[in-house]
């Protein structure tokens, strides 16, 4: 089995994001960007260009999901309960970024599991 090692990352800022990026960068293959926590955000189509690995772009919020998307990232984790406004759908139809849509429940398997996953379609 080919399979790929993800690794999740909570910095604090891009200065913080760059430092993990160089001390873990031959430790796997794709590394998922935890947009939301850093309190100082900058270019990520900077990390895109100087790593050259696949990143996962994962937040909550519309502005920065499009952020992502514009710095073509290669996926777009975005949850189940997401509103994709029109400008995100043209981003994503226009840009190469693939779409993770993503639901977590920790607590149970929902009865409703099939109705999440028509929409998330």
């Amino acid at each position: 089995m080919n399979s790929k090692h993800v690794l999740p990352l909570l910095a604090e800022s891009f200065v913080l994001l760059v430092t993990q990026l160089r001390a873990y960068i031959d430790k796997a293959d794709i590394f998922e960007i935890h947009v939301d926590g850093m309190k100082v955000k900058g270019d990520l189509a900077v990390i895109n260009a100087t790593f050259k690995k696949p990143f996962i772009a994962k937040t909550n919020s519309l502005d920065l999901m499009k952020r992502a998307v514009t710095a073509n990232m290669e996926y777009a984790d975005i949850p189940h309960d997401f509103v994709i406004d029109m400008e995100l759908k043209n981003l994503l139809k226009n840009k190469s970024t693939k779409v993770i849509r993503s639901y977590h429940n920790f607590d149970e398997t929902p009865l409703n599991l099939e109705e999440i996953l028509d929409s998330m379609e």
